[in-house]
């Protein structure tokens, strides 16, 4: 009887942990969630609330281009969405742009898209794995995103010739996403990332402890829920160690006023590699939102890492 009833207890709490589990997987890793489907909703709203007018003015504009829409097959069989916009003289400069965390690349790349069409680069604009048109309902915080932005780069090469002026962009787990290849990338390729993460780690611990939970029981179930679900361990993926053999030139962004991501820890990578990575801070920012602090600095200092017609200042504030 004794025995029956330990069984019992301890069946009892394997199912309740599996339960915890599953769950954990559903809120952190299951995509895709309704409101990231809209371009101009936005999860944390709060830090938005002040700049409607020049972010939906920026998007309606984006949304009118003309685009043609390109599909891949990832390296997992999942088939992967993008739009491409082909830019006259653009030739075989192209900028591959890569959205957050349940984002929408229309909503994050308002701004930068604009820039990048003015500077005559063709935009390939994807919808990464579990969002958009893209399949898949895992999100792995940049593991195999990466993986999925080396096959866009295939496409990139197929479609606008193999010698390409190429520029990556990413925002959030986009910025991670693109940092996380530069070790497998030619020398001359440019890299561009704002509000970036060091590590799905690291990110994945600060929103722990944004909502008050304690890190060190919840943060192994959820790495635990990642494992199982998605098969990648959140332990991975150290940008500390993707730049180490990098030799690309890289601009990173990022607000003073970031609580999902604070900027002290992309201020790492500079301080580690500050011969190669340009960092700009935007006093005020929240997260993702430098370009609605000051339109016109974020503009000026994503054409002048493109061009290199200006010295950069390393990890200073700017006031107006």
């Amino acid at each position: 009887m004794i025995g029956i009833i330990i069984a019992s207890v301890i069946l009892g709490i394997l199912a309740f942990l599996f339960l915890v589990v599953y769950i954990l997987y559903r809120i952190t890793y299951y995509s895709p969630f309704r409101k990231q489907l809209c371009d101009f909703e936005l999860q944390r709203s709060k830090n938005y609330k002040s700049y409607p007018p020049l972010r939906k003015d920026l998007t309606d504009k984006f949304m009118a281009r003309a685009y043609e829409d390109a599909f891949i097959e990832s390296f997992d069989k999942l088939r992967l969405h993008a739009r491409v916009y082909t830019v006259r003289g653009a030739n075989n400069r192209v900028a591959i742009l890569c959205h957050g965390y349940r984002g929408t690349a229309y909503r994050d790349f308002a701004a930068a898209s604009k820039v990048l069409i003015e500077l005559k680069y063709n935009v390939i604009l994807i919808d990464q794995r579990a969002h958009g048109l893209s399949d898949g309902h895992k999100i792995t915080f940049g593991i195999r995103e990466s993986q999925d932005l080396l096959s866009w780069i295939k496409y990139a090469k197929d479609k606008f010739g193999q010698e390409l002026e190429l520029v990556l962009f990413g925002v959030s787990m986009g910025g991670h996403t693109v940092l996380n290849i530069a070790d497998k990338l030619d020398e001359n390729v440019r890299i561009i990332a704002d509000s970036p993460y060091t590590s799905p780690r690291t990110i994945l611990r600060n929103s722990i402890k944004q909502i008050h939970l304690p890190r060190f029981i919840v943060y192994p179930l959820v790495n635990l829920a990642g494992i199982i679900y998605t098969h990648e361990n959140m332990n991975r993926n150290n940008l500390v160690e993707s730049l180490k053999d990098s030799k690309n030139e890289i601009l990173i962004i990022h607000g003073t006023e970031d609580k999902v991501v604070p900027y002290e820890d992309s201020m790492l990578l500079s301080a580690k590699y500050n011969r190669r990575v340009r960092y700009e801070l935007f006093k005020g920012g929240h997260h993702c939102t430098s370009y609605l602090v000051d339109y016109e600095r974020y503009v000026q200092v994503i054409k002048d890492f493109l061009t290199q017609r200006v010295n950069y200042y390393q990890g200073k504030l700017f006031d107006e």
